[in-house]
């Protein structure tokens, strides 16, 4: 006899741990964390922890988010930051350089 899953699969406290853990996880890690539990690894870093988490809480996969072509960086040269900069998915590296570009604009 084959026993179906009960939803959650974590209570609330534990839920909340692992909510942390996951975020001091790298990308290959939550990556091979959803393919383990057959959910779509194919998005950033905040989308796989929410679809783990949701998942373990409700049992539904969420879908993955698809970012509309007109909001993605084609095949441009790559353009320099300045203050009035449009960005675009994509069109940027999280380097040294552009995270510093960042800091400036938040002030943080």
């Amino acid at each position: 006899m084959h026993k179906e899953n009960v939803f959650p699969l974590i209570n609330k406290s534990n839920l909340e741990l692992l909510d942390n853990a996951l975020n001091h996880m790298n990308m290959l890690e939550l990556r091979k964390t959803c393919l383990f539990l057959n959910l779509p690894n194919k998005c950033n870093k905040s989308a796989l922890i929410k679809r783990i988490l949701n998942y373990l809480e409700t049992g539904h996969i969420l879908p993955a988010i698809e970012i509309p072509a007109i909001s993605c960086a084609k095949n441009y040269p790559s353009q320099n930051l300045i203050l009035n900069s449009l960005m675009l998915y994509g069109s940027y590296k999280n380097d040294f350089k552009n995270r510093s570009f960042f800091k400036i604009l938040v002030g943080q």
